[in-house]
């Protein structure tokens, strides 16, 4: 569906590019699809992308400007980990499964986590606009992170969400250093699969990458992106899915849900290594006794392809005893 809106959208874009000013005073380059907006400026649009800061029991919204912000009035702890994570199309910071991500990780530890809206730039049906502004969030992203890191030296993960997790590879573009570490969740297909890896979530992007498939070859890529890569009970279709009115959905949603449960799993995801996911697709892959730990707690000296059973519901972890291959 959305390769078509991809052919419709650009086969009809007759619009010309022009100066627009946003809330901010800000001036950028933008042109239109239809009501869609692209942005295309080397400015970032502080308006249309927010970042809203969390602790257990407080929302604040941070801004930030090309002359300061507002961080160090906040509550953030420069000595607690960081964890940012980024929603999807037609989405925002209200998306559940995202915040079931936050709220898992308050029951764990203190911890900052910053959650990002770019809904303005990812709102639908305007698909192929928001793959366009992905380039743009990221560099707002990144500047959040230079801001993080000018008064706190703890690590910074980001965790990315369909589209949100090539927002987070095109962080590695203007971010001061590399981030710590980038949990892609079902890396959206439509519009990456035949861009370069330059434009796209791929394991250059940060010191550690970890990929999630659970609807490949549909909404989310098959491509082994990350320097380890896990297919959830085959990386295409998820169990209890069929039976939904939207299996394609239901199946992309599953790779946060599998990352919020690892937060505090006590079973845990376990992965069965195998060569490639094309050597998986093809059925050369063998039973072998090497399993590591999908999710929060992967080991991030592992490399590799995994493949994951999970359980048809909640809680879904199975444990290091359940083999994926035979």
């Amino acid at each position: 569906m959305f390769s078509c809106l991809f052919i419709i959208a650009f086969a009809g874009l007759v619009s010309t590019a022009r100066n627009l000013k946003n809330q901010t005073e800000v001036k950028l380059d933008a042109f239109t699809i239809g009501n869609c907006t692209v942005y295309l400026g080397s400015d970032c649009p502080y308006s249309v992308v927010k970042y809203f800061f969390y602790t257990k029991n407080r929302e604040q919204q941070v801004w930030l400007a090309d002359n300061g912000n507002n961080l160090q009035q906040t509550f953030f702890n420069p000595n607690y980990e960081t964890k940012i994570i980024i929603h999807g199309y037609s989405s925002n910071r209200s998306l559940k499964v995202l915040n079931d991500i936050k709220n898992e990780y308050f029951k764990r530890s203190n911890i900052n986590i910053f959650m990002i809206d770019w809904e303005y730039l990812a709102r639908g049906p305007c698909y192929p606009a928001a793959v366009l502004n992905c380039r743009i969030t990221g560099k707002c992203v990144a500047k959040l992170i230079d801001a993080i890191r000018q008064i706190s030296n703890s690590t910074v993960h980001v965790i990315g969400f369909s589209l949100g997790a090539h927002v987070s590879g095109f962080i590695s573009h203007y971010v001061t250093d590399k981030v710590d570490r980038i949990t892609g969740l079902d890396p959206a297909l439509p519009g990456f699969a035949t861009v370069s890896y330059n434009d796209k979530l791929d394991y250059s992007d940060a010191k550690f990458v970890d990929i999630i498939h659970t609807n490949a070859f549909f909404e989310g890529t098959p491509q082994q992106l990350g320097h380890v890569d896990f297919y959830a009970n085959g990386g295409i279709f998820q169990p209890n899915c069929w039976e939904a009115n939207e299996i394609l959905s239901c199946s992309h949603h599953r790779a946060p849900a599998y990352f919020a449960e690892s937060i505090n799993s006590i079973n845990g995801f376990w992965g069965s290594l195998c060569t490639s996911y094309v050597h998986y697709l093809v059925g050369l892959c063998v039973k072998t006794n090497i399993q590591i730990l999908m999710g929060e707690d992967i080991n991030q000296q592992i490399r590799g392809t995994y493949f994951v059973y999970t359980n048809d519901s909640p809680p879904y972890a199975r444990g290091p005893n359940a083999q994926f291959f035979e």
